[in-house]
């Protein structure tokens, strides 16, 4: 099969165990869940040292280098070459000199994968990145507000392709029994649930975690029984300022246990960095939507990048500031249907994995001449 190399100009300093995790956790799991069906797929970074190795089925390249150092990449782009005609380069673009420097010198077609960087009017863009921009033959942008941004600075609607999320396994997320799901958690049944799928350590104040106790905290003074569920942590410092006895951890769970967090859970929560999402960055995160694929509301900022606006009171509360977290929440334990809720948003292909993969053969395949051609 033809192959699609997907770098992430980054350093990495432990590989193999960033690879297991992006496999089984990160939001890579859906990108190569949808590129699998059609090609071959290689992921490309930086680490300590070159070492290459093969994980369920995907080919990891890591080679030596220092981040952001422009020389450092050389090899990188030198070995792209050898896949000339046979592959497709996908860039994780977070705009730093060196993406700029590996898909200007790139000897493939290049697309761009957006996550919540192009959050600008032109004069946000500098010179060189207008220049780089037309040899990209596709921009993949996670809110509409991007695909404004990237018309007015001259890109054609054709090579802009909105993608709100990454993509979600109807299968895998999908309404459960939510006593059931409590139970096997060890959760109160009885009590308001908010969960919080974020991540944690110095991150966690991006994701909004210490908002989302003090909103709790606001409603247990109410009255209200409510308790906070957070999940993906994986070392007791990342967690140990954010203790208090109403707020249960979990560690990193595999992919297949997250349906029962999300269904244990009247809410699901995320407030990410105001700063960023109001100048238009960031995407409306897969978090959210696998919570919407198991019927449980969202309350977040990021509904902000919904593609459909009018059914956002459908799905959970928008909210633009902390202070309104609390009452957000209590509207959403209010709302909760499971699978009602569940039903409407499968309505949307868009944000599943299959869409995904007919997306990516339609855009690469005509790129990459078969072997009998």
């Amino acid at each position: 099969m033809p192959t699609v190399i997907l770098m992430s100009p980054v350093f990495l300093p432990q590989p193999y165990i960033w690879a297991k995790r992006m496999l089984n956790a990160y939001w890579h799991r859906y990108l190569i869940q949808a590129l699998r069906p059609h090609f071959d797929v290689e992921i490309w970074a930086l680490a300590q040292v070159n070492i290459n190795f093969l994980l369920n089925g995907v080919t990891f390249r890591f080679f030596h280098g220092v981040k952001y150092i422009p020389p450092s990449y050389l090899h990188m782009i030198s070995t792209l070459k050898l896949y000339k005609g046979k592959a497709i380069l996908l860039l994780i673009y977070a705009r730093s000199p060196t993406e700029w420097l590996v898909a200007g010198l790139s000897p493939l077609p290049v697309f761009l994968l957006d996550i919540g960087f192009f959050i600008g009017e032109p004069s946000y863009y500098t010179s060189v990145e207008k220049i780089l921009f037309r040899k990209v033959k596709k921009f993949y942008v996670c809110n509409t507000q991007t695909v404004a941004y990237l018309k007015a600075i001259g890109i054609s609607h054709e090579r802009i392709e909105l993608m709100p999320v990454l993509g979600t396994d109807p299968n895998l997320f999908r309404p459960l029994d939510e006593e059931r799901a409590r139970l096997a958690l060890g959760l109160p049944v009885r009590a308001k649930i908010v969960l919080y799928p974020g991540t944690f350590g110095k991150d966690a104040r991006r994701k909004g975690l210490p908002q989302i106790i003090q909103a709790v905290e606001a409603l247990r003074r109410e009255g209200i029984a409510v308790e906070l569920v957070c999940v993906g942590y994986e070392k007791e410092n990342e967690i140990v300022d954010y203790k208090r006895d109403f707020v249960h951890f979990f560690k990193r769970v595999p992919q297949n246990m997250m349906p029962l967090f999300y269904n244990a859970a009247d809410v699901t929560a995320l407030f990410y960095d105001e700063r960023f999402v109001n100048r238009g960055g960031g995407d409306l995160g897969t978090c959210l939507i696998e919570s919407l694929f198991c019927g449980t509301p969202v309350v977040s900022n990021l509904l902000k990048f919904y593609p459909y606006p009018s059914e956002i009171p459908m799905l959970g509360r928008y909210v633009v500031k902390a202070e309104q977290l609390p009452e957000a929440f209590k509207a959403a334990f209010g709302m909760i249907n499971r699978h009602w809720l569940a039903q409407f948003i499968r309505r949307h292909e868009i944000f599943t994995v299959d869409y995904k993969s007919k997306m990516f053969l339609r855009d690469f395949r005509p790129l990459i001449p078969t072997s009998d051609e």
